[in-house]
């Protein structure tokens, strides 16, 4: 057992690797981890803890494997300029952007059918998909990138290094869920099915995310990784 860094794929590609896979990089190994083939991650994070998923050992250098797929001298910068949008987030999120936003909120409030809401909710849910799995199916490209001769398949266990790692990465992960839920079909628990363009669209922004949700838990959470074919 070892603690880990968790790498994006940064370099350029005329198709989007980091949409799939991350870099998972220890003490002596590197690892190509398809954040897609741990499905039960999207029921709950738990899943993701408990149960051994395939990985990919990278036989290349360290400094090979960043030549070709992460500059962390950028990732490294965007994760301290990330601590400060955070700051002007929660700013934006408080009274500031309540008194910008809800006077357009107000203008932009429709009353639609049931049947029509329903029927915007499911187009986009459909669309987040067909997105997903379109960018899913050329991320698989970096794999001949890589070479296919230097990727030796794995089983590893990865888990948070600490308690309070695991109840950060829950908590958020049920956020992410319960606004998701509630900011597609508020209208179902208000009068007259009123929908609210503000919770639409923060619905629809929960669901993208979720749709990521194992490589955005994975980039959040410190991890220590178990070998299990040692």
């Amino acid at each position: 057992m070892a603690n880990i860094k968790i790498w994006q794929i940064s370099k350029t590609f005329p198709f989007k690797p980091g949409s799939r896979y991350s870099i998972i990089e220890s003490d002596r190994e590197s690892y190509l981890v398809d954040r897609d083939y741990a499905w039960w991650g999207y029921i709950s994070p738990l899943f993701n803890w408990l149960i051994p998923e395939k990985a990919l050992k990278i036989d290349l250098s360290k400094e090979e494997i960043n030549t070709l797929l992460v500059e962390k001298e950028d990732l490294e910068k965007q994760e301290e300029r990330g601590n400060i949008g955070i700051g002007w987030g929660i700013l934006l999120g408080g009274p500031v952007g309540m008194a910008i936003f809800t006077p357009l909120i107000e203008l932009v409030n429709e009353n639609l059918t049931l049947y029509a809401s329903v029927f915007i909710v499911c187009l986009t849910s459909v669309f987040i998909l067909i997105r997903k799995v379109k960018l899913s199916k050329e991320a698989k490209r970096i794999l001949d990138v890589i070479g296919k001769e230097n990727l030796f398949e794995q089983r590893i266990l990865l888990y948070p290094i600490s308690i309070s790692q695991r109840i950060k990465v829950l908590f958020i992960f049920h956020l992410i869920a319960i606004l998701a839920l509630v900011g597609n079909f508020h209208f179902l628990w208000i009068e007259s099915n009123k929908s609210n363009i503000f919770l639409f669209v923060l619905g629809v922004a929960s669901f993208l995310v979720y749709s990521h949700a194992n490589g955005l838990f994975m980039l959040i959470g410190k991890y220590r990784i178990k070998i299990l074919d040692e």
